[in-house]
């Protein structure tokens, strides 16, 4: 009922700690948020950590993905991700499969910010850490067409070949990379 009556006044979800897409530029939200915040980092475990990091970092770009009116994306839930995902790197998780996946959700944030270079950095990563990775080949793939590597890029597309026989997409994109050469 209170919220009804909060929405009546204007006031929105996005205003409550727990719905919030930014940080507000006063104090007075701060033991709130530092009581949401306590809550990503809560678990026993880097491994746990790290995964609520990823998890946060995967709602800030859906927000950003899954706005439909372009001019109402928001590029700093990007940054955010960007962070988040950062973040739960630093956590120094020993799962490599899941440390592979941070670097890799990371490369397609950096792609849509167009900033292939660190994209192709993080899809190497990825696939360093988890060779079995398809994702990481086609961001890395991309991501190595934007810059214009060429040889990376094969070496991308043969990769995601040997993983996924029957997907086109590399073996074509190979040839049209070889032409390139």
């Amino acid at each position: 009922m209170a919220m009804e009556e909060d929405k009546r006044k204007g006031y929105e979800d996005k205003h409550l700690p727990l719905y919030m897409t930014a940080l507000p530029e006063e104090d007075e939200w701060e033991e709130e948020l530092q009581a949401i915040q306590a809550l990503v980092y809560e678990g026993d475990t880097p491994e746990e950590i790290a995964e609520n990091l990823k998890e946060c970092g995967n709602e800030a770009f859906m927000r950003f993905v899954e706005e439909k009116e372009i001019s109402k994306r928001d590029e700093s839930d990007l940054h955010q991700a960007i962070h988040l995902y950062t973040e739960a790197i630093k956590q120094k998780s020993t799962i490599d499969e899941n440390v592979s996946k941070y670097h890799n959700n990371r490369a397609a944030v950096w792609m849509k910010l167009q900033r292939n270079g660190e994209a192709f950095r993080d899809a190497k990563i990825a696939l360093k850490l988890n060779p079995k990775n398809v994702k990481a080949c086609y961001r890395g793939m991309v991501a190595s067409e934007r810059c214009k590597y060429w040889e990376q890029a094969i070496d991308f597309c043969k990769q995601g070949a040997q993983l996924e026989p029957d997907n086109a997409t590399f073996k074509k994109k190979q040839a049209v990379f070889e032409k390139a050469l």
